[in-house]
């Protein structure tokens, strides 16, 4: 298993068609499970720096979704007010040990763009000491779904996302 994360700092590594991702962070498995679902708690760290929540529904259940909106709030940015919309469709929820969705780009809506990859996300929760380990796994249809994301970003924008959780869990 991918085991390399120490506490506030993120590992990733790619494998065939999935990202994986892994980071300790400073709270028990229930505060950072709560973290990834609760709608509040999301609107304080979900996003890139420079980036708010600035529109977050959650339906809760297998088949339910996360619904959100990403706002580019960097006035130093060119984009500055540029709107990233998602879509999350719930597997699976096994609170707090694992959760399972469909990782989707949508428009304000909540219709999923075909045109843009679709990933299937399985968070998984332990316990670390007094700590949680996150693992995350990303899978893409296939390798060149998985490299277009990459090119847009993903890897630096979901580290400095968990970064902000790290900041926000310490906090808390």
């Amino acid at each position: 298993m991918f085991s390399r994360a120490k506490l506030g700092k993120i590992s990733s590594k790619v494998r065939e068609q999935s990202l994986f991702l892994e980071q300790v962070f400073p709270a028990s498995r229930e505060q950072v499970f709560q973290a990834f679902v609760d709608a509040e708690q999301l609107k304080e760290w979900w996003g890139p720096e420079g980036w708010q929540l600035t529109h977050c529904e959650i339906d809760l259940r297998p088949e339910g979704s996360w619904h959100f909106c990403m706002t580019c709030t960097d006035q130093s940015k060119e984009y500055v007010g540029q709107q990233s919309w998602g879509k999350a469709i719930y597997v699976e929820i096994d609170a707090p040990n694992r959760l399972v969705y469909r990782d989707c780009f949508s428009n304000e809506k909540g219709e999923i763009d075909p045109s843009l990859p679709e990933s299937l996300v399985i968070v998984e929760f332990s316990d670390q000491a007094k700590f949680t380990r996150v693992i995350s796994e990303a899978r893409y249809p296939t390798k060149e779904e998985l490299d277009e994301v990459l090119k847009m970003g993903l890897v630096a924008g979901i580290t400095e996302t968990w970064m902000k959780l790290d900041r926000f869990l310490r906090k808390s």
